[in-house]
């Protein structure tokens, strides 16, 4: 593989990495617009359902997210040898597997204490 191709893995699975993260952002938004919209009228099955779907795809955009970074840590790690230069860029990229993994818990647990909140006010 070529230096080229390797910059070209690095800044495709990058790419798709940003892609899903927006992807994410607007499920999690989605969600909590229909939420704050319908919350209170839905049923409890409606609202397992839709709960399950949305914990079904964190767990897939999660398992998405840590792979293109296993793939570019490879491939920056294949490049830093093509080149001969620095140090391997592990440590760097598991702050980054961290990071993603953090802010997406963070995320839905926000739209899940939104839905709760939604559907139980309290009353004073």
């Amino acid at each position: 593989m070529t230096e080229y191709e390797i910059v070209d893995v690095i800044n495709n699975a990058t790419s798709n990495m940003i892609a899903a993260q927006a992807l994410f952002i607007t499920v999690v938004s989605a969600y909590v617009v229909v939420a704050y919209t319908v919350g209170k009228d839905l049923t409890l099955y409606q609202v397992s359902f839709v709960n399950f779907g949305l914990l079904l795809f964190v767990f897939i955009s999660v398992q998405s997210a840590l792979g293109l970074t296993g793939i570019i840590s490879l491939h920056i790690d294949k490049l830093i040898e093509y080149r001969g230069i620095g140090e391997s860029e592990a440590a760097s990229m598991a702050v980054m597997k961290v990071f993603l993994v953090g802010v997406r818990a963070i995320l839905i647990i926000g739209a899940f204490i939104f839905m709760w909140q939604v559907r139980h006010p309290k009353t004073e």
